[in-house]
């Protein structure tokens, strides 16, 4: 059991390390030995865990990928204002993602390493976030909190929130957290209210 527990603990700071070392230098600029040397542990101990870089890349994005949705749906659990959830929602996959990759100087190699690796881990998260806001949106529907008039629907009204909230980062300077939740913020008043019925 000890040893179980041992090799857990190793294997979250490898991620935590290699998280660490491909945002900041790159996936290809970074070498298991570059993770060993973090970790202080031999080289070999790494590849007890994982087989090699790609194998460490995709545990690092099913790990992220987990964070994200884990805080999609807490707060789309929260009580309050639809729009502050729908906000929330968006950020937990949004924000983690620019943070991590988008203002980087390295961004266009992780996305390509992602696109090349993970692909279909992304997806999958996708989908659970578009299911997640549909399923936020049909809540408030059935409690009559916000409805959406005709001929939208739900499905279509999360396309547009998605599509709005990876775009929302894009132009002008870096944005900090508040700022880039102020404007996935209005993005989505703007959208729930054009789409609501009168």
């Amino acid at each position: 059991m000890a040893t179980t527990a041992r090799s857990s603990a190793r294997r979250e700071r490898l991620l935590a390390i290699a998280l660490d070392l491909f945002t900041h230098h790159g996936v290809r600029r970074t070498s298991i030995e570059d993770i060993a040397e973090t970790a202080k542990i031999a080289k070999g101990s790494v590849y007890l865990e994982f087989r090699g870089k790609d194998e460490l890349f995709r545990a690092v994005a099913e790990q992220v990928i987990g964070e994200m949705l884990a805080a999609a749906d807490a707060a789309a659990a929260k009580g309050g204002a639809l729009e502050e959830r729908v906000t929330e929602i968006l950020c937990a996959k949004f924000w983690r993602l620019y943070e991590l990759v988008h203002a980087r100087p390295h961004a266009r190699e992780l996305i390509e390493t992602k696109d090349a690796v993970a692909a279909d881990l992304f997806r999958a998260a996708d989908d659970r976030f578009a299911r997640i806001l549909d399923r936020t949106l049909v809540e408030a529907a059935e409690r009559d909190e916000w409805r959406p008039r005709r001929p939208y629907t739900a499905p279509e009204i999360v396309a547009v929130l998605l599509r709005t909230a990876h775009g929302t980062s894009y132009g002008g300077p870096r944005l900090g957290a508040a700022a880039f939740r102020r404007r996935v913020r209005l993005a989505v008043g703007l959208i729930l209210d054009g789409a609501a019925r009168a």
